[in-house]
């Protein structure tokens, strides 16, 4: 999230995580606050993700999906 730049803020907000064997799932909100022409503005709405475990243990994520807010 450092590297959006700065004047950019950015919230995320998990709502839910669940667990299927070796894939985990991410819900959650997001708000993205930054500067559009000199002026501000803002995109928010929702978002899921999938995270894979792979075989050394660790976690990749494999999807990452937003739907904003109309």
């Amino acid at each position: 999230m450092q590297s959006v730049g700065q004047g950019v803020k950015v919230t995320v907000t998990t709502v839910d995580v669940w667990l299927d064997g070796d894939t985990a799932f991410e819900t959650g909100k997001y708000v993205y606050q930054y500067q559009d022409k000199g002026k501000p503005a803002t995109d928010e709405g929702r978002y899921v993700a999938m995270e894979k475990r792979q075989k050394d243990g660790s976690w990749k994520l494999a999807m990452d999906m937003r739907v904003p807010a109309e």
